[in-house]
């Protein structure tokens, strides 16, 4: 079921896309927000990463010697690589990380991460359901996204974490019952080429079937924990550079605004 707060964002976005990316941003006597909003990007020759690069060295220059801090999304970073364009390949997250440490900005993730989210919709809905609804919507991430070679070897790598993570009985993470149960929930055998069904049903807005209520559930969770997380921040008087997904960037700014 929406929440009023992705009500809102239907409401607001039925007209037509927002820019890409999108930037909003939020002052507060000195103290200032800028929130960027991006399409998922992992092409290093992307236009986007300009507007990242010259946002955050405004950023830099007006928070000088003064309480700041680069938020993004998807958890703490670990960069593999050194090389800028290496690093643009590894998505829009990773770079800003990059960009923070090398100008010896302090940067964090504020949303819950994943093990409190299989918590959280543990308490409402089974965990073959679970697993099966995020293995789905990993198959939808992946092939418009990351787009690895590999479909079914990166989706193995992806449940072997879940797993490991979970602390749940190893039953819940193979093949045959994350297809067992897709099946018994989507009425139809789990094909990787089936992308428009898989879509649909991995979208938090539509009402396809029970895979779209986890990960809704889960979308409506992570929100409440990242603008409670990025408020408290705010209110201790950081400056902050937040970096998310455009989707996310919409719904934030609903409540932000309300900050200023």
């Amino acid at each position: 079921m929406l929440n009023n707060l992705q009500k809102k964002y239907l409401e607001l976005t039925k007209f037509g896309p927002f820019p890409t990316p999108y930037f909003f941003h939020i002052r507060k006597g000195g103290q200032i927000l800028y929130y960027l909003g991006f399409e998922h990007t992992y092409d290093p020759k992307d236009a986007s990463w300009g507007v990242l690069e010259n946002y955050l060295q405004d950023f830099i220059n007006q928070t000088d010697g003064k309480k700041r801090l680069v938020l993004v999304e998807g958890g703490e970073k670990t960069l593999p690589y050194s090389r800028k364009e290496q690093i643009k390949t590894m998505g829009e997250s990773y770079y800003t990380w990059f960009l923070a440490q090398a100008s010896a900005i302090q940067v964090s993730s504020p949303e819950p991460d994943t093990t409190e989210q299989l918590k959280h919709l543990a308490k409402n809905f089974s965990k073959d359901l679970i697993i099966t609804a995020l293995y789905a919507e990993q198959i939808s991430i992946r092939s418009n996204y990351i787009k690895p070679e590999n479909m079914e070897n990166s989706l193995e790598t992806y449940i072997d974490y879940l797993k490991r993570i979970s602390g749940w009985e190893s039953e819940f993470f193979t093949m045959q019952s994350v297809q067992r149960c897709y099946k018994e929930v989507s009425g139809i055998d789990l094909d990787y080429n089936n992308l428009e069904y898989i879509k649909k049903e991995t979208d938090p807005y539509l009402e396809e079937n029970q895979i779209n209520e986890v990960i809704n559930s889960k979308s409506q969770f992570k929100d409440k924990i990242i603008l409670e997380n990025i408020e408290n921040l705010w209110g201790r008087g950081y400056n902050l550079f937040i970096v998310f997904g455009k989707n996310h960037s919409i719904i934030h700014e609903i409540t932000m605004r309300q900050w200023s």
